[in-house]
């Protein structure tokens, strides 16, 4: 008795397993010496291997069949998901270290900005400072020298702001990694 189960993934058949060398019910032994003397085989040699087949009834051997369908579907199926979510977690992985880099670059971008803002400082200040001894020659470059002075340290506030906004990001990234791996 043959029988067959086939190998579905997402409900699609992508292949089968068939089986067989299972007896419904007792050989005949005389009608399978025949078929041994037919096909030019010893006959003694094949009847001991006749009496080797298990013996199931056909309930039984549709039940062992539709039972191994389902479990090898199952384990088909769990491996088909497995790959197929490990493949999404690289790509979130690979864009998380990606995110990280990017977020790493700009933390030392705003922090070269915030030195030239500091130097704009000082130099506002030295400004001010000269046009204070030029006096009334001065009176004006002085004005311009303290916007400055006030343009630097709004820059270094927004720096130091954009730092810990960057902070945050690295830090979600971080427990996202570690979630999923």
């Amino acid at each position: 008795m043959d029988f067959s189960a086939d190998i579905e993934v997402e409900g699609e058949k992508i292949g089968t397993i068939i089986g067989g060398q299972v007896l419904p019910e007792e050989p005949e032994l005389d009608k399978f010496r025949e078929i041994a003397e037919e096909i030019g085989v010893n006959p003694d040699r094949y009847i001991e291997a006749v009496k080797k087949v298990p013996i199931k009834t056909e309930r039984s051997v549709r039940a062992s069949a539709d039972l191994m369908k389902e479990m090898m579907n199952m384990l088909i199926n769990t491996e088909y998901v497995h790959k197929k979510e490990k493949k999404k977690i690289d790509v979130i992985d690979t864009e998380i270290d990606t995110t990280v880099q990017n977020v790493e670059q700009i933390e030392n971008m705003v922090q070269d900005l915030t030195k030239v803002s500091k130097k704009q400082n000082i130099l506002a200040l030295n400004a001010s400072i000269e046009a204070a001894r030029a006096g009334e020659a001065g009176r004006g470059f002085n004005i311009v020298a303290g916007e400055m002075g006030k343009l630097s340290s709004m820059a270094t506030e927004k720096y130091s702001a954009i730092i810990a906004k960057a902070g945050e990001i690295d830090e979600s990234l971080k427990k996202i990694n570690e979630a999923f791996n």
